[in-house]
């Protein structure tokens, strides 16, 4: 999954869209009609930007509280590129698999870098907005017991960050030491992190720790497959959302068949395998080798439909249909 759109990204935190435009008008010098047009693009830039906190904490405000005495799972699902839905929509699977068969739906919040679901009020993907979603999470949940699943789902780039990209937004891509410093800032004991991409090996080693849990898509020098918006999800997402979940009785297991089940994918294709990596810390084995799955359908039993946020999700990501490979 290689980057569709070359060109020089600009590194910006969150709240620096200000400094941005008094900058960028000063060295610019644009004529009159040109000014106009860029002032324009600068205050809709600066909205959304302003509009982040806000969209971020009203999903977090829909969280259901933790349990006591139960570690669990708080999904967070990262759609890194607007140009393309297949990344929204593995994203949406992945949350909807995690309520049906390890907790109950209300624990996941989405950071989707997609037009209508922006439009719709859900956050956009940045650094900037997961940095929010783990202060939101951090003083919600016991850190010391409850686990973070964080799902990242973009192209990949050969310098080993996720792209990043919504229409005009100056976002900064992630790479792998940027995310690790964003992780520990808020001390969360048990994470697991998983990385759909190309070129995502990186990520495995940098975010490595003995409380932590990594699976990537790919080598660090090897492409993954399956980008396609003609796809239900990348050949990595359909391995493990669409066809090991269904089959394992624990998530290690789930990781150890989608791992088997992408490299039977691309032989089929006659593709150069992509060679997920997955690393688990010593202390996190104990309890990853602990998170059982629940029979599908468990999960939602007995909940009303107005409490269940993720359910239609839920029946969507079962009604798909298994995808021919695809050499892309």
């Amino acid at each position: 999954m290689t980057n569709p759109r070359p060109g020089t990204v600009l590194l910006i935190g969150l709240m620096a869209l200000p400094l941005l435009s008094v900058v960028a008008r000063a060295a610019a010098a644009p004529r009159p009609a040109e000014a106009a047009a860029a002032d324009r693009m600068t205050l809709d830039v600066e909205q959304v930007f302003w509009r982040q906190p806000a969209e971020v904490s009203r999903a977090a405000g829909r969280l259901a509280p933790p349990r006591d005495g139960h570690a669990d799972v708080y999904f967070v699902g990262f759609a890194g590129d607007d140009s393309q839905e297949i990344f929204a929509r593995e994203v949406r699977a992945a949350a909807a698999a995690v309520a049906e068969r390890l907790d109950p739906p209300g624990r996941s919040m989405l950071l989707l870098n997609n037009r209508a679901a922006n439009a719709a009020g859900v956050p956009i993907a940045s650094l900037g907005t997961l940095q929010l979603t783990l202060e939101e999470l951090a003083s919600r949940l016991d850190r010391a017991e409850d686990i973070l699943f964080l799902y990242l789902a973009s192209h990949g780039l050969p310098s080993h960050e996720l792209y990043v990209a919504n229409g005009e937004l100056p976002l900064e891509q992630v790479s792998p030491s940027r995310l690790r410093e964003v992780l520990d800032r808020h001390g969360f004991h048990r994470r697991i992190v998983v990385v759909s991409a190309c070129f995502s090996g990186d990520f495995a080693r940098e975010l490595a720790g003995d409380s932590t849990v990594v699976l990537t898509a790919a080598r660090a020098d090897r492409p993954s497959f399956g980008c396609r918006d003609s796809r239900g999800m990348t050949y990595f997402g359909e391995a493990l959302w669409q066809y090991a979940l269904p089959r394992a009785e624990s998530l290690e297991q789930a990781f150890a068949m989608a791992r088997t089940r992408v490299d039977e994918m691309e032989r089929a294709a006659q593709l150069a395998p992509s060679e997920p990596q997955m690393r688990v810390g010593a202390a996190a084995r104990e309890w990853f080798t602990q998170l059982l799955l629940r029979p599908a359908g468990s999960s939602l039993a007995g909940v009303q439909d107005e409490q269940r946020p993720g359910d239609g999700a839920a029946r969507a990501l079962l009604a798909l249909q298994p995808v021919s490979p695809l050499t892309d």
